[in-house]
């Protein structure tokens, strides 16, 4: 073992923390890449919207949402947050799609001719981004291609997604259908628009 932490450059007088340390003093064009956290941002983002159901009515849940998503997303702009709390505050009208599509069975109601004609300008507003900007959008790295816009447009697009696998899942009976339903579908709607 000491062989192993002399051969290392390990000694009772230099320990790993004065290593690392004089490491990265010593060449400071070379930076860790930042590494986010998925985790920690859906944890937020779950944290802000049960803070966001239980301080407001729930006439001001909407704005309180969008202003809170807003403000996130101006974070990005300015400054890398620690434990990605901005990405956390974009990814809460995610949850809040899901939260909504549980509470008014929106999954479950047929949409009307309007819904769906938003929903597909929805997927080629998305598309056209895309090709317009030659980007796509990453929550992970705070990365909206169309700003506000996009955050709007991927929730949206999440939602027809879920809409049109339900409709499949309907019309198909087979083993994955039944292993979706015993993972269990609510679940699944609001892990999907949040994924999406």
């Amino acid at each position: 073992m000491r062989k192993k932490r002399e051969a290392a450059g390990l000694t009772p007088e230099r320990s790993t923390e004065e290593l690392e340390y004089k490491s990265a003093h010593a060449q400071p064009e070379e930076k860790r890449p930042y590494t986010p956290r998925p985790k920690s941002q859906i944890v937020l983002a779950w944290v802000l919207l049960d803070v966001l159901l239980e301080i407001f009515p729930e006439r001001y849940i909407t704005p309180a949402v969008v202003g809170v998503t807003l403000l996130g997303w101006g974070v990005t702009l300015v400054w890398e947050a620690p434990f990605c709390i901005a990405q956390g505050m974009v990814s809460l009208p995610y949850l809040y799609i899901g939260y909504l599509a549980k509470k008014r069975r929106l999954f479950e109601t047929p949409l009307s001719g309007r819904a769906k004609a938003g929903l597909i300008a929805s997927a080629l507003g998305v598309v056209a981004g895309v090709l317009l900007t030659q980007s796509t959008d990453c929550v992970s790295l705070g990365e909206w291609t169309m700003g506000p816009l996009s955050i709007l447009l991927d929730g949206a697009v999440g939602y027809g997604i879920i809409r049109l696998f339900l409709k499949w899942q309907r019309r198909v009976d087979g083993p994955i259908s039944h292993a979706i339903e015993w993972v269990g579908r609510r679940s699944l709607f609001i892990f999907c628009i949040h994924t999406v």
